[in-house]
């Protein structure tokens, strides 16, 4: 049964990259040719909200739900009906942008669909992992999977009482309800990075100490003790909230990531280097920090800011492809075309690197975010911010398919020696 619940997971992460990647086409267009922006501003805003929805916001719980799945002792009944809703979940937000075209809102965090069936779907599947996170919490699970958890439920309930706080309608009401929650939910997901990160290293003969380890996920951890603080201290739309959440996030996701990746890349061995799960990760590492690298440039509302957290997305993205990458051979899988799913993680690091490099050019010369065409000055920026925005974009596009293909083949290949049958 366990085998069946982790290849559940999986296929729900897969199933919440299909659509993204077709919408990044479209984002990737409308933001890099001239267009009418009024003609084409309800299809990029839909775009962005979904793509955004799903390739961080279910992708990235999705990826721990299955690293809990993986690594914990969580009953079978518990997992299963959480993993129904959240599929059902998933499914209502991909489809609420097709029903009565609904509004959409391109506030922070969890951009949204004016649309019930949005936020139906959205509150199923965070009812979803949150049952799950609250099973993880008994006392015989690991510290980092209790972290994590911990850290998903008081996002949760951040939201929830900002939701009771706030006064519906008023303006930039979604980017108020979402603020404090989706900061704390930065945390979570920077967690299973390193819970990633710290696991695949353990894996290669050169173990961190245990002790070592707690104390940079009590370092990770600290920081919502002040993010709580914050949020009972401050009015949830003041600016003394919006900017104590963010100095919490930049302590909780800066120093903690640094310290891992310095040790990690400190105990490399180069014979690491040759496996798939391996490559994932310290794409991951270089993306992260290369993320963090980008924050320190920006200045104003321009596309440095997609730059900078597109960098850090993708560093968890490239982890959970790499715990994905590890389930596999957990389940007694073989990855099928082997010499392609070594070249993916390369092929995504390249492209994402090209695109974000080319939003930080644009930003440098005035670009606005969340805009497209002339609306953002993108295409009047230079040819190579141009080039690289469009192409980069386009080749992480097809670094994601690959990924798709390549885990999709793996676990529909029936493995007869292992007596494992997915049919």
């Amino acid at each position: 049964m366990k085998q069946l619940l982790i290849r559940n997971w999986i296929l729900l992460a897969l199933a919440s990259l299909i659509i993204p990647g077709i919408t990044a086409i479209v984002l990737v267009t409308l933001r890099t040719i001239n267009v009418e922006y009024d003609q084409w501003q309800q299809l990029f805003r839909t775009a962005l909200v979904i793509h955004v929805d799903l390739s961080v916001y279910i992708w990235m719980v999705t990826g721990i739900l299955l690293m809990l799945s993986l690594t914990e002792n969580i009953a079978d009944k518990i997992q299963k009906n959480a993993y129904y809703l959240a599929m059902v979940g998933a499914i209502l937000i991909s489809i609420a942008a097709f029903i009565d075209k609904p509004t959409p809102l391109l506030n922070n965090y969890i951009p949204v669909l004016e649309s019930v069936w949005f936020f139906i779907g959205l509150g199923v599947f965070s009812l979803a992992a949150l049952i799950v996170s609250i099973a993880a919490l008994k006392p015989n699970t690991s510290l980092s999977a209790k972290i994590m958890s911990l850290l998903y439920i008081i996002s949760v309930l951040i939201t929830l009482d900002s939701f009771l706080n706030l006064e519906p309608g008023q303006d930039n009401y979604y980017e108020y309800l979402f603020w404090g929650g989706g900061h704390i939910l930065q945390l979570a997901v920077c967690m299973l990075m390193l819970n990633i990160w710290v696991k695949l290293h353990n894996l290669n003969g050169s173990e961190i100490n245990s002790k070592l380890q707690n104390s940079i996920y009590f370092v990770m951890f600290a920081p919502v003790f002040y993010a709580l603080y914050v949020h009972s201290v401050f009015e949830v739309d003041s600016s003394d909230y919006r900017s104590g959440m963010t100095n919490m996030m930049i302590w909780g996701n800066g120093i903690a990531p640094i310290m891992l990746a310095i040790i990690v890349l400190t105990k490399t061995k180069l014979t690491s280097l040759k496996s798939v799960p391996n490559i994932s990760m310290y794409s991951s590492i270089f993306m992260f920090m290369t993320g963090g690298l980008i924050a320190m440039y920006i200045s104003g509302i321009n596309t440095i800011i997609p730059a900078h957290y597109h960098g850090s997305i993708v560093g968890v993205t490239l982890a959970i492809m790499a715990l994905i990458y590890y389930s596999l051979t957990e389940l007694g899988y073989s990855l099928s075309m082997p010499r392609l799913a070594f070249a993916q993680p390369l092929i995504y690091t390249l492209g994402q690197l090209m695109h974000i490099s080319g939003l930080a050019i644009s930003g440098s010369n005035g670009a606005a975010r969340k805009t497209m065409g002339e609306a953002g000055n993108l295409a009047q920026s230079t040819d190579i911010s141009l080039f690289l925005t469009r192409i980069g974009g386009l080749v992480a596009v097809l670094g994601g398919i690959i990924f798709i293909v390549v885990v999709y083949k793996s676990i529909k290949v029936v493995q007869k020696d292992s007596g494992i049958s997915v049919e």
